[in-house]
């Protein structure tokens, strides 16, 4: 087991289907098989139980779990780990600006609650994010390769994916200055096994890994 000298956390946001949660849990198994502590945030809402249609209230829910997650481990994690978000203070960030756009929540509240997520005092301790956009029409691709029917969803239909990664983009371009080691990865073509030994590279380095000593050269 690989001692580390702090906690370190990593952010993975994007679009659906562009691969993200394929690559945390391939970059999770990696790390473990090479003898790191790995914990995971799931930041999405399918882990909270109420009813989707509170757009309002579920941001709120979802936004202070990941705030309060890096904040609890930032001070109590009593051993050092590999703290992988999947969804975390970024992805939070855009799913207001997203709310905003469509009148689910006030201009004010968007403006207050990202400012909440944003604070220097949070961003501190993320020590990477990973942001994955894809096409929206290649989205939709995976998305129906393994259903029977093409029947478009809340989420899964061409004008949300678009408007998704519209405001993804105009966020990442807003707000990336203030992340460690934010990294812009498309995923229209490369596999996750190839997006997922990119990202292993970087949190490689980022713990101070010496690069000729990564294994997946």
């Amino acid at each position: 087991m690989h001692k580390l000298d702090r906690s370190y956390f990593f952010e993975f946001s994007g679009m659906p289907k562009s691969g993200k949660t394929t690559v945390i849990e391939s970059v999770k198994h990696f790390f473990r098989r090479s003898g790191y502590p790995v914990k995971n945030f799931r930041g999405y809402d399918s882990h909270v139980a109420i009813d989707k249609s509170n757009a309002r209230e579920l941001n709120l829910i979802l936004a202070a779990r990941a705030v309060s997650y890096v904040a609890m481990y930032s001070v109590a994690d009593c051993k050092a780990s590999l703290h992988f978000l999947d969804r975390g203070l970024f992805d939070r960030t855009v799913f207001t600006e997203i709310s905003r756009k469509q009148g689910e929540i006030s201009d004010d509240e968007a403006e207050v609650l990202t400012r909440f997520l944003l604070l220097k005092q949070n961003l501190k301790h993320i020590d990477g994010l990973f942001v994955f956009v894809v096409e929206p029409n290649i989205s939709l691709m995976r998305e129906y390769s393994g259903t029977l029917i093409q029947a478009p969803g809340r989420v899964m239909n061409n004008d949300y994916l678009e408007n998704f990664k519209t405001t993804l983009l105009d966020c990442y371009q807003c707000h990336k200055s203030g992340f460690n080691n934010n990294v812009l990865l498309s995923t229209d073509v490369t596999s996750p096994k190839q997006t997922g030994k990119i990202v292993a590279k970087h949190i490689w380095q980022t713990i101070g890994r010496e690069i000729d000593e990564f294994p997946l050269l």
